[in-house]
């Protein structure tokens, strides 16, 4: 056995308390299995206003499928994403919402969303428009309640 892995071993046991919670503080924003899926407080800002709610996002084979809904039940969007060819597709927009540019901008700010997801950040900003995406995970404790 080569006389530097004892110190390859010794820095790993000191790194990994360090390295872990890094490694795991991404890990769980997106659902990672077929058939998963994952709850997340939704809040949309802008200059003039904003809007809040609940996502439920669900994953299968093709790739991500999400509803964002309202405090009042009413449904703000549904689109899904496919990891294929990397692109979101908007399946029914609230009816103040459902202009071509706003449906645009939708689509490009949620694949991006989707993208800072993955790598562990749950918010996005679309600094070009002012607005701002947060998709905060619910966890299964908290509904609970």
């Amino acid at each position: 056995m080569p006389r530097y892995s004892k110190w390859i071993r010794v820095v790993l046991l000191v790194l990994m308390p360090v390295l872990l919670p890094l490694v795991a503080a991404g890990q769980g924003l997106l659902p990672s299995a077929d058939g998963q899926e994952r709850l997340y407080n939704v809040r949309i800002e802008m200059e003039k206003g904003g809007m809040t709610g609940v996502c439920m996002m669900l994953r299968d084979s093709t790739g991500l499928h999400g509803s964002v809904v309202n405090e009042f039940g009413v449904g703000l969007m549904s689109f899904s994403y496919t990891f294929g060819d990397d692109k979101v597709r908007l399946h029914s927009v609230f009816g103040k919402m459902d202009k071509w540019y706003i449906r645009r901008t939708l689509r490009r700010d949620l694949r991006r969303l989707v993208h800072a997801m993955r790598d562990g950040s749950a918010t996005y900003t679309n600094d070009r428009r002012g607005i701002r995406y947060a998709f905060t995970p619910i966890n299964e404790d908290d509904t609970a309640r």
